[in-house]
């Protein structure tokens, strides 16, 4: 599944070099999805011991074990959490192909001198989201 997914942020037309940070943003939104039915059936000890394990995950392949595991202890069957992980990766990956196309419109809009388009990327600009982003 690792490759089918990379293969799709590619296809989004994110530069190679971004690819394996992207794939880990994306992992971490699904597992958080999954993560969320989890937290309902499980004990407290439970979520603390899975917790710890997430934190220490060393790669995505580790952090994709994990995401496995919690998926078959939700949905109790190894092709229906599968098949969960899917279609949640599925739904990101568009979630994010929608935002790409309409960044990409924007900057279009901005390049022929939208001034709409050229006071919505400004207003943007003074978000706190956006200064956070920037002083990563």
């Amino acid at each position: 599944m690792n490759q089918d997914i990379l293969q799709k942020i590619k296809d989004l037309g994110i530069p190679e070099e971004q690819t394996e940070e992207f794939y880990e943003l994306l992992s971490g939104q699904v597992l958080e999805q999954i993560f969320t039915d989890y937290a309902d059936k499980a004990t407290d000890e439970e979520l603390k011991v899975m917790e710890t394990r997430l934190q220490e995950s060393k790669s995505t392949e580790h952090l994709q074990t994990i995401l496995n595991e919690v998926a078959l202890t939700v949905y109790g069957d190894e092709n229906l959490a599968a098949d969960t992980i899917t279609q949640a990766y599925d739904d990101k990956l568009e979630e994010a192909r929608i935002q790409i196309e309409e960044t990409r419109n924007l900057l279009q809009r901005v390049q022929s001198g939208d001034p709409e388009a050229t006071r919505a990327i400004e207003e943007a600009q003074q978000t706190e989201e956006y200064k956070s982003l920037m002083s990563e």
